[in-house]
């Protein structure tokens, strides 16, 4: 709602009236608009007009080495059917999806869901759309935690399954591990799921603390060492913070954790070396 609005006054240049923006006014002082209510119902959201791309040259460049299937794709797109999340760990990206965002961009308590979806049944009606229209084989979901609502995630693999998807298409996705259930991930790898990228962060209780992701603390190391084991298991750790440091925790040797609560302090071209 935002975009068409700016862009109906991009000659204009009113900006006060149009909510949810920042702008430099006239005499170079920075405004702060009201904020805009966020979308409650994603399904209201249309299909993204793919036909202004050039989807030809995007396949080229699609496959992703997360799992063999999605290295070996040849027409992998991803997709984006969530805003925001049940979380609020301070390392992440957060840009106005949730009320939580809101209230911390705009200094003032702003009421609403941390979370939104759409639904399972606009998910795989999309899916099926793309199938037909682009002859896609593969799905991401980029989504900053699929797995934060099972139920959903239960009800898409029904319906991947009704509409006979699961015999053309694969699909991995990212998540957390609190939410990483045997039964749950062994339906969605029935259901044509080849990777789940998990955010373990680190193995220390005291950096899990400092990124506001101490829930996971309680969680222990076994779970994570667990879902690392799944052969659609892949997890990512910090080595920066704040853009001032690089820090490591923990070593990664034979699929398990070595790591001491020591912080190591190394220059950003030694990371840069370290992560190739």
């Amino acid at each position: 709602e935002t975009l068409p609005e700016v862009l109906e006054r991009i000659y204009n240049r009113q900006w006060d009236s149009v909510k949810g923006i920042i702008y430099r006014d006239a005499n170079k002082k920075i405004v702060m608009t009201e904020h805009r209510p966020l979308i409650k119902d994603l399904d209201k959201l249309p299909y993204p007009n793919l036909d202004l791309l050039n989807m030809e040259a995007y396949f080229q460049r699609s496959p992703l080495d997360l799992s063999m299937a999605a290295m070996f794709s040849k027409r992998r797109i991803s997709l984006i059917t969530e805003r925001g999340c049940p979380h609020n760990c301070t390392f992440c990206v957060h840009i106005g999806m949730s009320c939580l965002d809101l209230s911390k961009i705009y200094k003032t308590e702003i009421k609403g869901p941390f979370v939104r979806f759409n639904s399972a049944r606009y998910v795989v009606d999309l899916i099926k759309y793309l199938r037909i229209k682009y002859a896609i084989d593969f799905v991401s979901f980029m989504d900053e935690n699929f797995l934060s609502n099972p139920k959903r995630v239960l009800e898409i693999c029904d319906l991947l399954e009704e509409e006979g998807l699961t015999k053309v298409i694969h699909w991995g996705c990212l998540g957390d591990v609190a939410c990483a259930k045997y039964d749950l991930l062994q339906r969605m790898k029935d259901c044509g799921n080849t990777y789940v990228s998990y955010g373990g962060e680190s193995a220390s209780a005291k950096i899990l603390k400092s990124i506001g992701k101490e829930w996971q603390e309680n969680l222990g190391l076994s779970p994570i060492l667990v879902v690392c084991g799944e052969d659609n298991g892949k997890n990512s750790y910090l080595l920066g913070r704040n853009g001032k440091r690089i820090l490591t925790d923990r070593t990664i040797k034979s699929g398990g954790f070595i790591y001491n609560e020591k912080l190591y302090e190394i220059t950003e071209y030694e990371a840069a070396l370290l992560v190739g």
